[in-house]
């Protein structure tokens, strides 16, 4: 009977966080949590015009 060859499993750490970047996380997290529906539906169809600005780069099925 051949057998798959089993590795040890290795855990993967999420990266650290500093204490700035917790407290923006927190305060987005409260901000969304206190928005209606109607704000959300509203935030997220005026998402292409608040980002229009960025260009995304061609992939490569555009190339």
């Amino acid at each position: 009977m051949n057998q798959p060859h089993v590795t040890s499993a290795v855990r993967i750490r999420e990266p650290r966080r500093s204490a700035c970047a917790t407290r923006s996380r927190e305060r987005e997290l409260a901000r969304l949590r206190s928005l209606s529906v109607e704000e959300r539906i509203v935030a997220a169809l005026t998402m292409g015009a608040r980002f229009a600005w960025l260009k995304p780069t061609p992939g490569p099925k555009t190339r």
